[in-house]
């Protein structure tokens, strides 16, 4: 599906091939046939709120059908790459980082979250998953004097717009120092400078399941194993990455781990 998506979203239509297209075609078909099913089954009598809240903003001329099949389809594929990878991220960074994994630990016994919440907004400035936001323009507008025509792809580069000093005080470095006092959620964020779910109403779904996982599993590892970098692995600062359902690393990435 996500090959699908991004064959269908980013490759001009010149250049589509006929087999591709039928094969992409028919992956979507599938899932979508899965999310059908899932509908076709529910159980009226559990309280299922995600779905029984979409049944209602349908019902209410809220969302179309296809909108609510999207939402479940996203809920069922989405996220476990992009939570994965960030957490490596957070991971090698602290293998490197004695003294930074050392605070985390003891901040973790003394249940207090700070650090926690810091390295992994730090992971995601530094290395986002999603590197890019895509946007359709659905009216004409000029900006800065561009003129920018209806049905225009607009993309917005987070790794470069994550990286400017203007807005993060060593922004070519991972350093918690960038994320720290400051409140970078969307809604009290006048620049939108930090943006590693998205924006507006088409921003990330799960994105606050995603930080609850991710508390909750990076919590429970450093508690009990320390990580060391393995030779031959590079550091996170080296580490270079590719295109693929999220920003991947190029090769893979090795740590030695031991119980505490």
């Amino acid at each position: 599906y996500f090959k699908a998506w991004e064959y269908f979203l980013l490759k001009p239509t010149q250049f589509y091939d006929e087999n591709e297209t039928n094969k992409h075609q028919k992956s979507i078909k599938q899932l979508n046939d899965v999310v059908n099913e899932i509908l076709s089954k529910r159980d009226m009598n559990n309280n299922c709120l995600f779905i029984n809240s979409l049944l209602n903003a349908l019902n209410n001329q809220q969302i179309t059908k296809e909108e609510m099949n999207q939402c479940i389809l996203e809920m069922l594929i989405a996220g476990t790459d992009t939570s994965s990878v960030t957490m490596f991220y957070f991971l090698l960074a602290l293998s490197d980082r004695n003294e930074l994994e050392e605070k985390l630990l003891k901040e973790l016994k003394d249940n207090s979250y700070q650090t926690l919440t810091n390295g992994l907004k730090e992971s995601m400035r530094f290395k986002p998953v999603g590197p890019v936001i895509m946007r359709c323009a659905i009216n004409d507008d000029i900006d800065n004097n561009i003129q920018i025509k209806k049905e225009t792809n607009i993309i917005i580069n987070l790794v470069d717009m994550h990286r400017k000093n203007e807005y993060f005080l060593l922004g070519n470095q991972f350093n918690l120092i960038n994320v720290e006092d400051k409140d970078l959620s969307n809604t009290n964020n006048e620049k939108n400078v930090f943006l590693p779910f998205g924006i507006g109403p088409k921003e990330c779904v799960g994105r606050w399941l995603a930080k609850i996982e991710m508390e909750i599993i990076i919590e429970k590892l450093i508690l009990n194993y320390s990580f060391k970098r393995a030779n031959g692995t590079k550091t996170l600062e080296e580490l270079q990455t590719r295109w693929d359902i999220a920003q991947q690393p190029t090769h893979p990435g090795y740590m030695l781990i031991q119980k505490r």
